[in-house]
This record gives structure tokens, sequence and C-alpha cells, in this order.
């Protein structure tokens, strides 16, 4: 049965959900903390970690090394671009966020470098 919190608002029995007046929110909405189930202590809602941001951020380190063999260079930047894009919504966005500049940097590396491979394998004497 949801009851009521000190400013009103209607709450789920587990208080992860509150009433907006026209559908059920996460309470870390309104609260930016964390909400555990009363019964099982376990985190509840979408505020619980990810690992998104920490791998977009190790792909995105990867990317600034494999820039030198631009078919790992490419595809290894891309991934932490993507990978860095969604951990934004979760617990991991300033990992995700280091994660696609490092990527950026390491795909524009790796583009300078296949250019220069292609442009020296034509232009050989």
């Amino acid at each position: 049965m949801p009851r009521q919190d000190a400013y009103g608002r209607w709450v789920s029995d587990d208080g992860a959900l509150y009433w907006d007046g026209q559908a059920w929110q996460p309470i870390t909405a309104i609260t930016g903390f964390q909400t555990y189930d009363p019964n099982t202590g376990a985190p509840v809602g979408p505020a619980s970690r990810s690992a998104k941001g920490a791998v977009a951020l190790g792909l995105g380190i990867a990317s600034l090394l494999f820039w030198l063999l631009p078919v790992l260079g490419i595809p290894v930047s891309i991934a932490a671009l993507v990978l860095g894009g969604l951990s934004l919504n979760t617990s991991g966005r300033k990992l995700g966020r280091w994660g696609q500049i490092l990527g950026v940097i390491g795909l524009v590396l790796s583009l300078i470098n296949a250019a220069a491979g292609v442009y020296i394998a034509l232009h050989k004497t």
C-alpha cells in the first residue's frame, strides 16, 4: 500500500518510486541519493553502480596506445566513444566522459596515421 512522505508525495512500499501525478518515478530523480530495499538492503533504482564508464576510460587509454596501428586504433576508439556515450546516464558518467575525450584523441591520431600510411604507399618513388 503506497504511503505519503513528508512532502505529500505518494511513495511505493519499497521506497524506490514516487507518484508525480502521471506516472511512478524513481526517488533518485528528486533526492539524488541511492535508495535501498528495506527487506534485503540491496540498492534499488537506476543509480546502481555501472562499469560502462570505467570500461570506456580503459578503451580510451588503450586507443592512445593503439593509434600506431590504425587497424586496432580505429575500432578501439569507436568502442570508447560508444561506451562513453552509453555511460552518460549511469553512475560512471565522469569516467565515461573522459573515455570519450581520450577516444576522440585516439580516433583522430589513428585517422591521421592511416592517411599518412596511404599517402606514403601511393607516393613511393
